[in-house]
């Protein structure tokens, strides 16, 4: 391999202004049957497949990763000159190409079977949390880091101490809505929470404060309210009146108990939604609102709180207020969890984009050996 063309694409690495001034004058790496590959290609794809600078953007790897691009290019010209890119056997060997220059950068297959059980089995359950929230910037110096470590420490031990938790999050947290809610973010289960978050609800006992908890956005200090089997997911109809800004308050409650004395006097549902439901996404679908499990309606928690107290299909919520609007809830179908929640296969395919695996490898698989441990004491 040229050694210039290795300097000229760490160079582009380490600069990338250079690659971005015009890219219609990419530089030349190669070309394969009369067909130009430049550089900007290849740097697509090993940019997007290697994320750590310090570690990915030496010699050794850059070469490496060039031979496997340059092999994958030649064994599709080839295939195209022979007139045989479109056969069966073709598709196979390309795919194996593709996969191998993917494959180093992708999480291993082990972690990814260990968490869609995990996930799995915290599926079965919801817990509801309060946290705090200290902020720390991306790539903030260990001095910073310490320092927001601390305060959350000094934090921790106030409670520890007897200080209220929900006291202290409206106080001293960083989250804006602790201000209002102190902290307690509701009912949530798997997959609705960065990861390391999740793992600490799922792991600290009713009533306990865990340790600090890094995440992307800082770190955390989560108490843990309660922990309750998964009520699976609810469908309703709603009608929709508003009361935000600009609409009457008033009004607004004399037109949502109007409609509700009508679906009491046995008037046709999907008519009265169609006349009276100022939610135009559903007003002509009998105000149909697709199935939802808990944590998805956190904006609107009143909604949510009625929607699952309905018992019944059929059934009618009394009128309610929430921020947006006087809204009447009608029942259509619950689920239970089995026939509801995400299969094992759709997780496989979930997971990989989730934040679960969005840790550099070595750190994935230390933890997946924690999740290990810990899905061998949940069987």
């Amino acid at each position: 391999m040229s050694r210039s063309v290795i300097l000229l694409l760490l160079a582009i690495l380490a600069f990338p202004a250079f690659s971005q001034a015009d890219k219609n004058k990419s530089p030349e790496l190669f070309s394969v049957g009369g067909t130009r590959i430049n550089a900007e290609e290849f740097l697509y794809l090993y940019t997007k497949n290697h994320t750590d600078k310090n570690k990915d953007y030496t010699k050794e790897k850059v070469e490496e990763y060039l031979q496997l691009f340059i092999n994958f290019k030649l064994k599709v010209a080839e295939a195209k000159s022979r007139g045989v890119d479109t056969t069966a056997a073709f598709s196979i060997e390309y795919n194996s190409y593709r996969n191998e220059l993917r494959k180093p950068y992708l999480p291993d297959a082990k972690i990814i079977d260990s968490l869609v059980v995990l996930t799995y089995n915290r599926m079965k359950e919801e817990v509801r949390a309060a946290h705090i929230l200290i902020t720390l910037k991306p790539g903030a110096s260990p001095a910073d880091t310490l320092a927001v470590f601390n305060k959350v420490i000094e934090l921790r031990k106030r409670i520890l101490d007897g200080e209220d938790f929900g006291t202290l999050a409206a106080q001293f947290s960083e989250d804006p809505s602790a201000k209002v809610n102190h902290g307690d973010l509701g009912y949530f289960t798997a997959m609705q929470m960065v990861f390391p978050f999740e793992t600490a609800a799922y792991t600290t006992p009713v009533g306990q404060v865990s340790l600090p908890v890094k995440t992307r956005f800082g770190y955390h200090l989560v108490k843990v309210l309660d922990k309750r089997p998964t009520r699976g997911e609810v469908e309703v109809s709603h009608i929709m009146i508003r009361t935000g800004e600009g609409a009457n308050g008033d009004d607004a409650r004399n037109r949502i108990l109007e409609v509700f004395d009508q679906t009491r006097a046995g008037v046709s549902w999907s008519d009265l939604c169609q006349q009276y439901s100022e939610d135009v996404n559903s007003k002509n679908t009998g105000g149909k609102i697709r199935p939802f499990g808990v944590g998805v309606m956190n904006s609107v928690p009143e909604f949510e709180r009625v929607a699952f107290a309905l018992q019944n299909p059929g059934d009618i919520s009394d009128p309610f207020q929430t921020a947006y609007a006087g809204t009447s809830c009608a029942s259509k179908e619950k689920f239970h969890w089995e026939n509801c929640m995400t299969s094992r296969l759709h997780l496989r395919t979930e997971l990989p984009a989730t934040s679960a695996c969005s840790y550099p490898k070595s750190t994935r698989r230390e933890s997946c050996e924690k999740n290990l441990g810990l899905l061998k004491m949940s069987l």
